[in-house]
């Protein structure tokens, strides 16, 4: 036998544009910068150039790829965000 839905669509549907509105009011609020790095991956390819820049600014610097990568995006992204 089916279930008939207890709840009607629209309140649903307004439900769901209320939650989208708060959350695109500002979507770093709820962000933590020290939470686990499982959220996304990314892949960026490199042309010789770009990479032996990269190693060159790694040695000089002391620090891992991924670090320097994740520095730069967040100095990049404090710069557009001022």
């Amino acid at each position: 036998m089916v279930k008939k839905k207890t709840q009607a669509l629209g309140t649903f549907i307004d439900g769901a544009q209320t939650q989208t509105k708060q959350a695109m009011a500002n979507p770093l609020e709820n962000s933590d910068p020290k939470a686990p790095r499982k959220y996304k991956a990314v892949a960026i390819q490199f042309n010789k150039y770009e990479f032996d820049r990269l190693d060159a600014a790694v040695a000089a610097t002391g620090m891992g790829k991924n670090a320097f990568i994740r520095e730069a995006l967040e100095a990049a992204c404090n710069k557009a965000l001022k």
